[in-house]
C-alpha cells in the first residue's frame, strides 16, 4: 500500500504548481456551476494565499511537511479562520483530484489547522447593566433606545431587532 501511494498516477506531471492546480480546481467549479457565484470570489482570494506560500512547489510534489510549514507560517500572519479557509480550499482541490483519479492520494489530509480562538464575551457586568437601564429610564423614547431595551430584556441580536415588524 505504501509503495502504491508513492507511485504517481498517470499524467500527474502536468498539474503545474500548487497555485495553478488550485486555480484550475476553482475554474472547474465555475464551469460545472457546482458552487454559487458568490463563493468563487472568496475562493480566488484564498487561492492567492496558497499560490504565494506554495506556488513554487509542483502540485504532485507537495508533501505533508511543506503543507504544514505553510499553515504554520500563515498562522503567524493571519487569523486562524483565514488560514482554515485557505487550507480547506487546498484540501478540497486535492480531494477532487483523488476522486477523479488524477492523484493517487492527498498529501495534505493530515495537515493540522490552527485552532479558532473563542471570542471574548461581550456582555455587560451588573453595574454597567444597571447604569444603562437607569439612563434608558430617563432618556427620551426613541427607536434606538427602544431597540436597546429590546436587546437587554430579550437577548435579541441587532439583526433580529431590525427585522421586527409592527403587526
Amino acid at each position: 500500500l505504501e509503495r502504491a501511494a508513492q507511485q504517481e498516477a498517470p499524467g500527474t506531471d502536468n498539474l503545474g504548481n500548487v497555485g495553478e492546480f488550485v486555480d484550475h480546481y476553482i475554474d472547474s467549479l465555475v464551469l460545472s456551476q457546482s458552487v454559487e457565484k458568490s463563493t468563487i470570489s472568496p475562493y480566488r482570494f484564498m487561492q492567492k494565499h496558497i499560490a504565494t506560500g506554495l506556488g513554487q512547489i509542483q502540485a504532485n510534489e507537495l508533501d505533508l511537511d511543506s503543507a504544514q510549514e505553510w499553515v504554520n507560517a500563515m498562522t503567524a500572519q493571519y487569523a486562524a479562520s483565514t488560514v482554515r479557509k485557505a487550507l480547506n480550499l487546498l484540501k478540497a482541490a486535492y480531494k477532487d483530484a483523488v476522486q477523479r483519479n488524477i492523484l493517487p492520494y492527498s498529501p495534505i489530509d493530515a495537515v493540522k489547522a490552527p485552532k479558532l480562538k473563542k471570542p471574548e464575551p461581550n456582555a455587560l457586568d451588573r453595574p454597567q447593566y444597571e447604569r444603562l437601564l437607569s439612563y434608558l429610564d430617563v432618556a427620551a423614547t426613541t427607536p434606538v433606545n427602544l431597540a436597546i431595551k429590546l436587546a437587554i430584556f430579550t437577548g435579541m441580536r441587532e439583526q433580529e431587532i431590525c427585522g421586527l415588524r409592527w403587526r
